[in-house]
Formats: structure tokens, C-alpha cells, sequence
């Protein structure tokens, strides 16, 4: 009977073993579900975060494609921009020319009208001095009548006076 006990014994220290160690198998299976219940929890979170980033990308992504194609649309090419700028530059030199030239030619027409004035100007002044001298001539003329004049009267009368110094 003692030995039945002392299996006995043995066979119960091995079931508060087993107990133990189901108690310990029971703590370990709560651990991992709690922590695949956290990271279950976590991956999704971090899923409905990668949705909303990509969302947003391409979002952006159809904003930068409609802006580019509005921007194809309204922008002609490099080539067709220098083209565009050479004509301007060939236009501009043409106004210019054409402007110097219509220059030029007033310049010359004033300058003509200048010298043409300047001609009758002096022909004025030839006139002018010509009419001078013939009016100083035609008084020196009719000074010296009458200074014959007045000598003539004065001879007598010089003579008279003469003698009577």
C-alpha cells in the first residue's frame, strides 16, 4: 500500500505540474492573442494610413497631369518660341529702319527749308543794306545841295562877313 501511496503521490506532484504548466501554456496563449490582437489592430491602422497616402498621391498625381497637359496646350516649343522671337527681332528692325528713314528724310526736308530761309534772309539783308546806301546816298546827295545852298546864301553873306573881319 505504500507504494500506491508514493505513486500516488508522484502521479498528483505530476498533475500540479501539468497544472502549472497548463496554467503557464494558458498565460502564454493570452500574451500572443493580445499581442496579435495589437498587431492586427496596428496593421490596420497602418493599411488605412498607406490607402489615404496613396489616395493623396494620386490625387496629386492627376493634379500634376492636368497641369501639365493644360501646359503642353498653352506653351509652344522651344523651336517654335525662337522662331517666334527671331520674326519679333525682324519685325522690330524693320520699324526701326523705316523709322530712321522717315527721320532722315524730315531732317533733310528742314534742313532745305533752313538753307532757303537762310538765302532769303540774306537776300533780305543785301536788299535792306541795298536800300540803306541808296537812301544815305540820296541824302548825301540832298546834304550837299543844300550845303551848296547854304553856302551859296552864306557866300554873299560870308563874303560880307569875311571882309568884315
Amino acid at each position: 500500500l505504500d507504494d500506491i501511496r508514493l505513486s500516488h503521490d508522484q502521479l498528483l506532484g505530476e498533475m500540479r505540474g501539468h497544472r502549472e504548466f497548463a496554467g503557464r501554456v494558458s498565460e502564454l496563449e493570452e500574451v500572443v492573442r493580445d499581442l496579435s490582437e495589437k498587431h492586427a489592430h496596428d496593421l490596420e491602422n497602418s493599411l488605412e494610413q498607406i490607402r489615404d497616402v496613396q489616395c493623396r498621391i494620386t490625387e496629386e498625381q492627376q493634379a500634376y497631369d492636368d497641369h501639365h497637359d493644360a501646359f503642353c496646350k498653352h506653351h509652344a516649343s522651344v523651336a517654335e518660341r525662337f522662331a517666334y522671337v527671331e520674326k519679333s527681332i525682324e519685325d522690330l528692325s524693320a520699324q526701326a529702319d523705316e523709322s530712321v528713314e522717315g527721320l532722315r528724310e524730315k531732317l533733310t526736308k528742314m534742313l532745305q527749308a533752313e538753307r532757303k530761309e537762310r538765302e532769303g534772309l540774306s537776300r533780305s539783308w543785301e536788299e535792306r543794306l541795298d536800300a540803306e546806301s541808296a537812301a544815305r546816298a540820296s541824302v548825301c546827295d540832298d546834304v550837299a545841295k543844300c550845303v551848296d545852298l547854304v553856302q551859296r546864301l552864306l557866300g554873299g553873306a560870308g563874303a560880307r562877313g569875311a571882309a568884315s573881319l
